[in-house]
């Protein structure tokens, strides 16, 4: 029997409460029998139950807080991440603010690498989704779309989709490659000799007459962001940014498209054969010196092999290309490794100053600015005193200005075989800001990509030594013809040199992708089972150029260097715009056939005399560096060059 513990009953039938007293405690078999209790074990856990509510209650407003502060960051970081399940596209699924960049973020792989990961993801779809941290950013992956936008409908997709106020940087902005609407109109048609005809026409379409970006829209300006607030911001510097462009008169609506055809007439000419012929001494005269750098070095080493890192090596050979052919002064960064044009050069295009373009910060430092304008002033002022004529950007551009430039024509068209119907160019208003700008932009687009470019030809003849040992021959046979010169014509007639600089672009093109920005919607229709898309204003697009170069669909075995490929015999075979090294369409690169030329002298110029050889610090494979806007080798490209015995 279990002890009563009710009690007595009182009078009346009601039980009596007893009170256990400290001083007589109830026995151990009756706790026990206490504990074992069902009811009393559900009243413990109530009870504790109840504890725990209370202490959480205490803390119940930081609670609130911490809950509210953890969904509105995860709402942030993921508002738009919905973007293209909308449109049944197919994407890769990304992490909150971080997007599909994570292995880049973290250093787990390159730009490069990420976009070839998120190209082959959903390969075989015309559009794919991805996401530049919180920006949604469509890959175009079919060739006959990438032609249709950017060629056909190209008016829908006229800019970049970076852009940085004038308030910040009027150097950075005033740049070819960084301006937008009207004003990249007026010069992108005068800069790119594959445009051609003061009425051009692309695939049947009247280009000249068809892109015409409204500056007037501040939609138009729009920036895609990272989140609401950041696009709330951006719309107003946008308001701002097309008042001050409406304020300039070279920005009037019935100005614009005479301006177009005033710029291109005079910048095309900087591209044309007969400059580039008169350009070439220039560039040959840097190779050279080159070349007899590489000399006094083998001969202080017993003329046996000497290592260097090639990248540095060839930014120098690039730096005095643009020093003399853009900026019209003659340096030599081999010998004088720390002259200030040198120094300038790799801050101008250190991309890691990428992330100041989201912040009100100048892209370029003021003193990077203050040198290149008092350079181009001090050479503006020198040659009008002293009446100095040179065949570079600078005087084409003082010519321009005083309506002096006399164009290489025949019967009134150009002889540089890209149609352009041109005469004598009539006064432009440039001020001594605007060549400054235009100059500048050769070290944006040429310094990295031709030092890369020639790095990784270096690397590829050297791992290759049949291709470097036919080159030769090849370069070898042109220098008996021409009675060991270099000339602009018999250089531009190398098949083979020609095959191997293709085949290195195709393997490492000079970015990894490009982009455009819709500036008027746009939609893609419906074909069998590939979803219709529609782009609004402000969307972004992208081509995975190092992608589509590396699809076993479009090159077979494509990590092998073949030049084989661009022969004669099997160029035809190449699927259009499947190979767009420099890009394609009016935004395609203008300074094209300049850095094919400059890439080609230094190789006939090198491999005349020194083989590439693979040496104890070569690394092989290469792996590419977590660098943004161009393809950079991790670590750098380390040769040894020797004398060959000829």
């Amino acid at each position: 029997m279990y002890p009563d513990l009710r009690g007595e009953k009182a009078r009346g039938g009601e039980p009596v409460k007893k009170t256990i007293s400290p001083h007589h405690p109830l026995p151990t078999s009756t706790i026990q029998c206490i504990a074992t209790r069902p009811g009393v074990r559900m009243v413990q856990t109530e009870s504790a139950i109840m504890s725990l509510l209370e202490v959480v209650w205490s803390y119940s407003d930081w609670i609130l807080v911490a809950v509210l502060l953890m969904s509105a960051i995860y709402t942030l970081g993921t508002w738009n991440y919905n973007y293209f399940s909308k449109q049944n596209i197919p994407y890769v699924k990304p992490i909150p603010f971080l997007g599909n960049m994570a292995p880049v973020f973290f250093g787990k792989m390159s730009n490069t690498e990420n976009v070839n990961r998120l190209y082959r993801t959903h390969r075989g779809q015309r559009v794919t989704g991805t996401f530049q941290y919180g920006k949604p950013s469509a890959y175009i992956n079919d060739p006959e779309l990438i032609k249709t936008i950017m060629i056909k409908d190209f008016d829908h997709f006229t800019d970049h989709h970076f852009g940085v106020s004038p308030d910040r940087d009027e150097l950075f902005t005033e740049t070819l490659i960084f301006l937008r609407g009207a004003s990249t109109a007026h010069l992108e048609w005068l800069l790119s000799p594959s445009i051609g005809t003061s009425n051009p026409r692309v695939d049947g379409l009247d280009l000249a007459q068809e892109v015409q970006p409204n500056i007037h829209k501040a939609e138009g300006l729009v920036y895609p962001c990272l989140c609401p607030w950041r696009k709330f911001y951006c719309h107003w510097a946008g308001h701002i940014q097309i008042l001050r462009a409406v304020q300039h008169p070279s920005h009037e609506k019935a100005n614009q498209r005479q301006r177009w055809r005033e710029m291109r007439t005079l910048l095309t000419q900087t591209f044309t054969s007969s400059k580039m012929k008169n350009m070439f001494g220039l560039v040959l005269h840097c190779g050279q010196q080159m070349s007899e750098f590489l000399e006094g070095k083998l001969s202080k080493h017993d003329n046996n092999v000497y290592t260097l890192e090639m990248k540095d090596f060839f930014s120098r050979y690039a730096n005095d290309i643009i020093a003399t052919s853009a900026f019209g002064v003659s340096v030599d960064s081999f010998n004088n490794p720390k002259n200030e044009f040198y120094l300038v050069g790799k801050q101008l295009t250190n991309f890691k100053s990428w992330r100041l373009l989201w912040l009100n910060i100048s892209f370029l430092a003021p003193s990077i600015s203050k040198f290149i304008y008092e350079l181009v002033d001090d050479t503006l002022r020198t040659r009008e005193r002293k009446g100095i004529i040179r065949p570079d950007m600078i005087h084409l551009l003082m010519q321009a200005r005083k309506g002096e430039l006399e164009e290489a024509t025949k019967d009134g068209v150009d002889t540089s075989k890209n149609g352009s119907t041109l005469g004598r160019s009539s006064k432009l208003d440039l001020t001594d800001k605007d060549i400054a700008a235009q100059v500048t932009q050769f070290f944006f687009a040429g310094f990295d990509t031709s030092s890369n470019l020639l790095s990784f030809s270096s690397y590829l003849l050297a791992v290759h030594q049949e291709v470097q040992c036919r080159l030769q021959k090849e370069i070898d046979t042109m220098l008996i013809k021409s009675g060991g010169k270099i000339l602009y014509e018999e250089l531009q007639a190398q098949k083979y040199l020609d095959m191997v600089v293709s085949e290195v672009l195709r393997i490492y093109p000079p970015f990894d992708s490009i982009d455009r920005m819709c500036t008027k919607p746009y939609t893609i229709p419906a074909s069998g089972d590939q979803p219709t898309v529609t782009f609004r204003k402000g969307d972004m697009l992208e081509f995975p150029f190092y992608g589509i170069q590396r699809d076993e669909r479009f090159f077979p075995d494509p990590d092998r260097f073949d030049p084989e490929r661009f022969s004669d015999e099997n160029k035809h075979k190449i699927k259009p715009f499947t190979f767009l090294a420099f890009g394609a369409g009016p935004r395609n690169c203008i300074g094209n056939r300049f850095a094919l030329m400059s890439a080609k002298i230094a190789l006939a110029v090198l491999l005349s005399k020194f083989n590439f050889k693979v040496v104890e610090k070569t690394s092989i494979p290469l792996c590419l560096s977590n660098k943004l806007g161009s393809l950079d080798p991790k670590g750098g490209i380390w040769l040894g060059l020797e004398l060959r015995n000829k």
